[in-house]
């Protein structure tokens, strides 16, 4: 009987844990979703003190300093949710920006070949690998994933140059 008292106790507990994650969470969805990334970011440190193995959170906390121009913060929440989920697009996507965003190109350049590997449909993140390329002066893998880019969204925005570029102009 003290074993299965145990077991409710810490179900209860997991529930009450749950709830609060929940409600903190929605709280800072809510403060990303105004661009208040400071305010979301004292939430989701709250969130991951009392759920620090996922993922998701880490990629959420990771934008938040991103945005709010804090780049080490921003990388090591990065490399915190891509070692808890190797496969977290998000993760890589928004690490690659900001790479791209420092003009680390390089850098940039593999975490969007990540990110094409785990969503090889995302038009977006083609041409983000695009720019990389392009930059590193790889026009022939640059020429792939822009074409690559455009048959997956005809409608995607890339520069005009680009497009003359494209067509031999």
């Amino acid at each position: 009987m003290g074993n299965e008292r145990k077991l409710q106790q810490m179900t209860k507990q997991t529930l009450e844990v749950s709830d609060e994650v929940s409600g903190i969470f929605e709280s800072a969805q809510h403060f990303l979703g105004v661009e208040n990334y400071r305010s979301a970011a004292e939430r989701l440190e709250q969130v991951i003190v009392l759920c620090p193995d996922y993922a998701h959170f880490w990629e959420r906390l990771g934008t938040c300093y991103r945005e709010d121009k804090q780049a080490e913060r921003a990388e090591s929440c990065y490399a915190r949710a891509r070692a808890l989920d190797g496969n977290n697009f998000q993760a890589a996507f928004h690490w690659g920006v900001l790479k791209m965003d420092a003009e680390r190109w390089e850098e940039a350049e593999k975490q969007f070949r990540d990110a094409v590997r785990l969503s090889p449909s995302d038009a977006k993140t083609r041409v983000n690998l695009a720019i990389c390329l392009l930059q590193r002066n790889k026009k022939e893998e640059w020429r792939v994933e822009i074409l690559e880019a455009l048959k997956l969204d005809p409608s995607i925005s890339i520069p005009q140059e680009w497009i003359l570029s494209l067509r031999g102009r």
